[in-house]
């Protein structure tokens, strides 16, 4: 089979699956311009059905020699499992476009998830405290991932860490997140 059927996260449309057809074709026009987890501009036609690739152009492909393949499998995860079928989140969208421009280091999948997670209403708001709701957050619960205000998070039965600068870039915070993102994914199993 010459044809492939892509999923595409577009920032207007969100994520939706296309046929390319003939992409496996060595002298295809579209092949080297449609690649797993890059950025490209892309012209479709909508057909009865699934919709039709026309043409691509390649923006920004990651280099897969320096990325950590766990990062690719929790921007995947997320993607795949969370993220609903033609519901545009431009703030997703642009966090994901981040991400890809950025290797998937763990900054900025830290980031994209945790932006997810806020679009989709699956954790509170990081700019006001999750108990209280009035406080600017200065801490997270490390099993709840709710953002506390140093007051909240004194009274919390849960370790907290304090948010800071280099939060993003933290491994307890990916394995935060990765723990808090098992729990769910197992909650709608």
């Amino acid at each position: 089979e010459r044809d492939k059927i892509l999923t595409v996260i577009g920032k207007t449309n969100g994520k939706f699956t296309m046929l390319a057809k003939g992409i496996r074709k060595l002298e295809s026009k579209n092949r080297g311009s449609i690649q797993t987890l890059s950025l490209s501009n892309i012209s479709y036609y909508q057909a009865e059905g699934m919709p039709l690739l026309i043409e691509s152009e390649s923006i920004f492909t990651s280099d897969f020699t320096k990325i950590n393949i766990k990062n690719i499998e929790r921007c995947l995860i997320l993607i795949n499992k969370l993220l609903p079928d033609n519901e545009p989140y431009e703030k997703i969208f642009n966090a994901l476009e981040s991400v890809i421009e950025h290797n998937f280091d763990n900054a900025s999948i830290n980031r994209f998830r945790l932006i997810f997670l806020i679009e989709e209403g699956l954790i509170n708001d990081l700019n006001i405290c999750s108990i209280c709701q009035e406080k600017t957050p200065k801490y997270l619960d490390t099993n709840t991932v709710d953002f506390l205000c140093e007051d909240c998070s004194k009274i919390s039965k849960n370790k907290v860490i304090k948010l800071d600068k280099t939060i993003y870039s933290n491994d307890d915070f990916s394995l935060i997140l990765d723990k808090y993102i098992n729990k769910l994914l197992k909650e709608i199993a």
